[in-house]
């Protein structure tokens, strides 16, 4: 409103000037047609008719305004320059022509609004404006060349709208015959989206049809402004094309349901799926304080992020619900979580999802105070929520991560974790990286200060950054709690003989049939087979143009009907992005898989990733530790498969192993013996996470995992950390705190505290320091 104000009042006293005073000024009455629709958008970010525009539009208004404003001096122009502008009026004329009539249904409404104030003369500017262009038009064209010119600024935006709407249709009926077929047919086992999303192209056009109505915005309707956040979240964005698109297309096939789990399988759609129970388009990012804390000899790292988000709406009872997702490096674990309630530091409770769940939609949803609460998802991502963060105002919050280092070409590295949520367009950071021990070459991105062992930063904010430093062969160190040790070493290198009979291509779009080839080579007298959709295929070079399923933007290897595990290798080149586990546990494939999983006599199969990174179905099936893992290309395949050996499986229900950090943990019991700390906490946070997600699929207590989740106080699939305003709420919902447990992580220490045979081993040497100094004093007297 403050913005607006002003605006309207410049348009008006415009207005009334050029009415009485400046009437028939050349161009003036252009710049006061410009001031009013100014003044449009600034009343529209009050009463939203249309979203925010997307970035192509907005350049494009402030170049039709620039050749408007321009237009006035048209005389003493060249020719070329002449029919140019004569253009850009045509085509200024077609752009509010469209947005006059997107707003007609306004005008029943508007007309008896202008008696008040006259604010609902902004719902005919565009109109106006259009009457304005074509005055000018016939007093100024004085050739047929203008004449010309301005049809084709007319033509032009209609013939692309055109164009865009067919292409639009024809796609959106494409998408709904695929996914109507699978869901008459059922020629697999899995939903229809899940064909759709695998089978449709992955370019701009689909995204468009799919995050139609999602991410888009219709056409302007007076009578469904609704203020109620959509399930997707974020602001939408009013595109002129895809708006009038929808107005004209057909409709869904699938429901609203169903497209939202289709996006769900795009990476970068997850975040928009978050079900949230308050809006956040008005959020913004504005400042983001990293600290790390890296153990080089452990090869771990600690984490903490302090994150200000900050809600631009001009009153404050605009309430906004702040959702962030959070992608972590492989292996990571989320063990700490703080929210400021005015100026105090509130820490997290963890406890189980489901009361944590219960009391955040109770308190937001209801009763609308303070609450936060972070959740573990599939593929190394966690959700973070914060609520309220009051119109005009800032919150602030706090996360904090455990990660190993991963193991790269003799490098230790460390990749920060990427966030979605309120855009970080404008947002400032801060980076400290603290090494407890000196590290050895290290390679420290552009932009930081060294002071001994330690790395400032002071920039604006990125996303993606790493670093590196040499790895050391030998990493060592112990930690001790509640009398179990927790040892970390270096996993094995040698491999163990494995005898492959059959192989597995677990084949999509980025593959080649170069490589298919290769490995059909390289295989032998081994059978190898591709999955069909329905039957596992034998691939020879006879048949593979036949069966290779190189089209399809992701694949769901059916790994529970390989029929013998033992001396199987399946072979995977991932997509970035398919549906995860969760997504498909109620369909005859998710069940299938999740019994497969729970089958503990069933032997691991050897993975081999030729690609660069696992699709998240893979990578949630190597969480919870279904294959016996290795990653190169085809040349490693082939030593693997001359050699006739494979990575071990050394995981026990003692000791788990983290490959892509070269480490496993082993936790025994503590005995007399038991040497001092040597190793941060954050050893049994590692182990314990792992060690969930590893028996949480195969039959063990819920409540056993629970109690270890809530001992070393991880999030994970059992458990979230949640903060509420007052003690009340903690009872209310039976949330406690209670236990001899790790509490949340902290910078403030190592995070090797001493157990209590170190604390009593302190005081006597404290106790004998103290005796030795003031012996001579105490015998003097």
């Amino acid at each position: 409103m403050n913005f607006f104000i002003p605006c309207y009042l410049i348009a008006g006293l415009s207005c009334i000037a050029y009415a009485f005073r400046f009437r028939g000024e050349r161009g003036l009455l252009t710049i006061v047609m410009l001031q009013f629709i100014v003044s449009c958008y600034a009343l529209n970010n009050i009463i939203p008719v249309f979203e925010r525009a997307v970035p192509w539009f907005a350049v494009l208004l402030v170049i039709l305004g620039i050749g408007l404003l321009g237009y006035r001096f048209h005389g003493a122009m060249p020719k070329p320059v002449r029919w140019f502008l004569a253009s850009v009026l045509g085509l200024s004329f077609a752009t509010f022509l469209y947005l006059a009539i997107s707003l007609i249904p306004l005008y029943p409404i508007s007309i008896p609004g202008l008696l008040a104030l006259g604010l609902s003369i902004h719902a005919f500017i565009p109109a106006l404006f259009c009457l304005h262009i074509i005055r000018l038009a016939r007093r100024n064209f004085s050739s047929a060349a203008s004449w010309i010119a301005f049809t084709a600024g007319i033509v032009l935006p209609v013939v692309a709208l055109a164009g865009f709407t067919f292409l639009f249709n024809a796609r959106l009926e494409r998408v709904n015959r695929v996914f109507r077929i699978e869901k008459a047919e059922q020629r697999t086992d899995l939903p229809a989206w899940v064909v759709a999303a695998r089978d449709l192209p992955d370019d701009w056009l689909t995204r468009c049809v799919l995050q139609s109505e999602v991410a888009y915005s219709k056409l302007p309707n007076p009578f469904t402004f609704n203020f109620t956040p959509s399930r997707e979240g974020e602001a939408r964005l009013f595109d002129p094309l895809v708006s009038f698109a929808m107005a004209f297309g057909p409709t869904q096939a699938m429901s609203a349901e169903e497209r939202w789990a289709l996006l769900d399988t795009r990476r970068k759609s997850r975040h928009l799926a978050e079900e949230r129970l308050w809006s956040g388009d008005l959020l913004a990012t504005d400042y983001v304080n990293t600290r790390v804390r890296i153990w080089p000899e452990q090869r771990m790292a600690y984490t903490e992020k302090t994150i200000t988000v900050h809600n631009y709406a001009r009153y404050a009872w605009r309430n906004q619900e702040a959702i962030y997702t959070f992608h972590l490096p492989e292996g990571a674990v989320v063990t700490s979580l703080s929210l400021w309630i005015g100026d105090r530091e509130e820490k997290g409770v963890l406890t189980t999802r489901g009361k944590a769940d219960t009391a955040y939609k109770t308190i937001v949803g209801r009763e609308m105070r303070d609450p936060s609460l972070v959740r573990w998802q599939e593929g190394n991502t966690v959700s973070v929520r914060v609520f309220p963060v009051e119109g005009g105002k800032t919150r602030q919050f706090r996360i904090g991560y455990t990660a190993p280092l991963q193991l790269q070409h003799g490098e230790q590295r460390y990749t920060n974790a990427w966030i979605e949520g309120p855009h970080t367009d404008h947002a400032d950071e801060d980076v400290t990286l603290e090494f407890m021990t000196p590290p050895s070459f290290p390679h420290i991105p552009r932009g930081f200060e060294q002071n001994g062992n330690t790395w400032t930063a002071s920039r604006r904010y990125r996303a993606d950054w790493s670093f590196s430093l040499l790895n050391k062969r030998g990493v060592q160190g112990a930690f001790t709690f509640n009398g179990h040790t927790y040892t970390i070493a270096d996993i094995p290198v040698d491999r163990v003989p494995t005898d492959i009979r059959s192989i597995y291509l677990d084949v999509n779009k980025s593959w080649s049939k170069n490589e298919c080839r290769a490995i059909l080579h390289m295989a032998g007298q081994r059978s190898v087979f591709v999955w069909s959709g329905a039957s596992m295929q034998p691939l020879t070079f006879a048949t593979m143009d036949n069966v290779l399923p190189l089209t399809q933007n992701f694949s769901l290897f059916p790994v529970f009907r390989i029929p013998d595990p033992a001396h199987a290798l399946l072979v995977t080149k991932g997509s970035s992005y398919s549906p995860t586990l969760a997504e498909l546990d109620d369909h005859p494939f998710g069940k299938d898989l999740r019994a497969w999983l729970a089958d503990t006599s069933l032997p691991k199969i050897c993975l081999m990733n030729i690609g660069q990174e696992l699709s998240p179905y893979l990578q949630t099936l190597r969480e919870k530790r279904a294959f016996r893992y290795e990653h190169g290309g085809t040349l490693q395949l082939k030593v693997l498969l001359d050699t006739k050996t494979f990575a071990p499986d050394l995981e026990t229900n003692g000791r788990i192993t983290l490959s892509s950090a070269g480490i496993t943990i082993t936790k025994t019991p503590a005995d007399s013996i038991t040497p001092a700390n040597t190793a941060p906490d954050h050893l049994m946070r590692l182990f314990a996470y792992n060690h969930i997600l590893r028996q949480a699929s195969r039959g063990a207590s819920p409540d056993s995992l629970a109690a270890l989740a809530q001992e070393a106080y991880v999030v994970s699939p059992l458990t979230s950390l949640v903060v509420l305003e007052k003690q009340a709420d903690y009872d209310r919902f039976g949330i406690k705190d209670e236990g001899n447990s790790l509490r949340n992580a902290t910078l403030k220490n190592n995070g090797a505290a001493p157990e209590p045979h170190e604390w009593m081993l302190i005081i006597l040497v404290a106790g004998a320091f103290i005796y030795l100094i003031y012996k001579k004093r105490w015998n003097t007297a």
